[in-house]
Formats: C-alpha cells, sequence, structure tokens
C-alpha cells in the first residue's frame, strides 16, 4: 500500500517550496527509500521524493532540491527518464527568444566510498513548430571534492575539453551526448533522440549508441503515437561501477536498459469533460535478463577500456515480450481525480488505483 501526497507553498508569484511525500508499507525494499523503519517496525516508512525550491521568471526557472529533472520527451529520454530515484540537484533553465539553455547538477549515491556526480548542459534552439538540442552529460567520482570536479560542473564548461585536458584522473568518468529534435506539421508531431556514449573510430569496438523515433498524429480528439527504440548493446555499461548509467539498480537512462528495442503503440482519447482514456501496447525483444541486469553484465575478459577486438561474447539468445495496458482518469469533482493504470503482460497483472483530492 502507497499513499501519495503533494504540498505547495507559494511564497511570491515567482517563489514556490514544493513538497512530494510517500507512505508506504513495504517501504525498506523501496529503491527510493534512503533510510530505517520506523514506529512499529510493521513495514511503514515515508519520506519525501521530491522536496524543492523553485523560482521562475520572464525567461525561465531555477529549481534546488531533492528529486529528478528528467528530460522532455513525449514518452521516455534516452539520456535521463523520470523514474530513477531521486537525487539533490540544482537545474537551471533559461530561454531567450529562439535559444534556450539547461544546466544541471545531480550527486547521486556513493559506491565502494566513491561519492558520484551527474551534470549536463543543453543547448537548444526552437521555434513555434520545431526543437532541435544538442546535450553533453557526464557520470563522474569524487572523494575530496577540488578544482578538477568544479571544472565540470560550471555552467559553461565543455565537458569533452575538460575531460581530455583537465578533468578527473584514474578515468572515473562516463561522457555521453545527446541529439533531439521534434517538428509539428499540420496534425502530425515527428520526434527523436540519438545518444553516443562511445564510438570507436578505428571499428575495434562495437558502437555504444541508442536511437529513438516516434511519430505522432491528431484525429478529431484522439492523439495516436508510434514509437520506436533501439539501445544497443553494452549502451550505458561498463565494467566500472562507478561509470554506469545506474542510479542504485535502477537505469538513469532509458528503463529498457543496453542491448533491447521496442516498438510502442499508444493513444490518449477525451471521452468527455470528465472521463479520459489512455491505451497502450508495446513489443520489447532483448536478450536475457532484466534492463538494469543487462546494465550490470560485462565480459569476463575485456578489461575496463580497452577495444574488445575479438574477445567481445557472442550474442545471446533474444526473448520477446509484448505488454498491454492504459489508464482512465474520471473527475468526480473539481476537487477529486481518480487514476485507475493497468498492465498485462504474459506473466503478471498489475493494476495501480490513485484518489487524489486537490485543496486549494
Amino acid at each position: 500500500i502507497r499513499l501519495y501526497g503533494t504540498a505547495g507553498i507559494t511564497l511570491s508569484e515567482k517563489l514556490m517550496i514544493q513538497n512530494e511525500f510517500e507512505f508506504d508499507n513495504k517501504g525498506k525494499s523501496d529503491l527510493h527509500f534512503q533510510g530505517v523503519e520506523r514506529g512499529l517496525n510493521n513495514g511503514w516508512v515515508g519520506y519525501l521524493q521530491h522536496s524543492s525550491l523553485m523560482y521562475n521568471y520572464s525567461n525561465g526557472l531555477l529549481s534546488i532540491g531533492r528529486g529528478n529533472p528528467y528530460f522532455y520527451n513525449m514518452n521516455e529520454s534516452l539520456l535521463i527518464n523520470p523514474y530513477f530515484p531521486s537525487a539533490e540537484y540544482v537545474w537551471w533553465q533559461h530561454e531567450v527568444q529562439w535559444f534556450q539553455y539547461d544546466w544541471g547538477f545531480l550527486m547521486l549515491n556513493k559506491i565502494d566510498s566513491w561519492n558520484r556526480f551527474l551534470t549536463f548542459h543543453r543547448y537548444g534552439i526552437e521555434d513555434d513548430n520545431w526543437r532541435i538540442g544538442f546535450t553533453e552529460a557526464v557520470i563522474g567520482k569524487y572523494d575530496n571534492w577540488g578544482s578538477e570536479e568544479m571544472g565540470y560542473i560550471m555552467p559553461a564548461a565543455v565537458l569533452l575539453e575538460t575531460e581530455e585536458n583537465r578533468g578527473i584522473a584514474d578515468d572515473g568518468v562516463n561522457l555521453m551526448w545527446l541529439l533531439d529534435g521534434m517538428l509539428k506539421w499540420q496534425k502530425w508531431t515527428l520526434y527523436g533522440e540519438l545518444l553516443i556514449d562511445d564510438f570507436a573510430l578505428d571499428g575495434k569496438s562495437p558502437p555504444q549508441i541508442a536511437a529513438s523515433i516516434g511519430i505522432g498524429r491528431k484525429i478529431d480528439k484522439i492523439l495516436i503515437n508510434v514509437e520506436y527504440t533501439r539501445i544497443n548493446r553494452w549502451t550505458g555499461n561498463y565494467c566500472n561501477s562507478l561509470k554506469r548509467w545506474v542510479e542504485k539498480d535502477v537505469p538513469i537512462g532509458h528503463s529498457l536498459g543496453s542491448d533491447a528495442h521496442q516498438i510502442l503503440f499508444s493513444s490518449y482519447m477525451p471521452v468527455n469533460d470528465k472521463l479520459t482514456l489512455e491505451l497502450f501496447i508495446n513489443g520489447v525483444e532483448s536478450s536475457e535478463g532484466s534492463g538494469i541486469d543487462r546494465l550490470k553484465t560485462w565480459p569476463e575478459n575485456v578489461a575496463c577500456d580497452y577495444n574488445f577486438g575479438e574477445n567481445e561474447p557472442s550474442p545471446s539468445e533474444k526473448y520477446i515480450t509484448y505488454y498491454i495496458g492504459g489508464s482512465f482518469q474520471y473527475l468526480f469533482t473539481e476537487n477529486i481525480l481518480t487514476t485507475l493504470k493497468m498492465n498485462l503482460n504474459e506473466k503478471e497483472f498489475h493494476f495501480n488505483l490513485n484518489i487524489t483530492y486537490h485543496y486549494k
């Protein structure tokens, strides 16, 4: 049983405090939870999932707190998704005419006595009907914070140059690039992402890249969307656990993990002013194991940061899984919203019922 709630305090027209909390009767097994069981030792825990101070101004926003400043995407971004556990962060977004700039810094969990951080910046060009962006992001480790670490998180830093010339020693960094774009034409929307984790120009190692492309169309009031996502083997995966694109055994990037691809059909249908329906069907083909298992698997005979050469293991057997599900939202009153979510595959059936009461 999980109970969620949100408390927001408006300090001014531009300044707001927001807290989102959770009470969970099996919270000790929740990957988002950091703490100890309290009270009657019956499994219940309570904690903040998100706690932030946000300042909005005419050209952007500044948010400081604990949460997950995930990347915008029609479904799920290849770089930073909305599902990995909350972390302490700073996020700044600024827009001027057609240009948009994002800068973020997150403190990740400790691994083997090493502290970790994630930082990113995105440069975007945006118009009414299209946008395109380029992002540099890096996961790094540190023991004592110093000038080498500060070089990565400065808002104007060029992360590739920082890593090559004055970055953290002992190769404790994983750098990724992301290209994203979207085009709207009449009732059609075309969007996509290209993620580059590593690419060997000499061809002696497999390319660690991922891509997604989708197209949507509005038919009367119904929105229909089709998306294809492919993530190559070893993308986001390293023998050094400090460099994996993982936070507390949850993928930071796309939840598919690595060595997988999927096609997703989804639709959004408003029935009337009170009832809306969302439906989806998707098929996933992947190698053995869950997304997080594949991100943590590394061949024993390949040393860290060396070419695979002839040592890359042969591809494992592929498995296909189909999912179908959806959600129903019904607005009883202006203050009470009910959401029923369902998810079904060949082995399992999950459902979730949320009742939201808004007090103003």
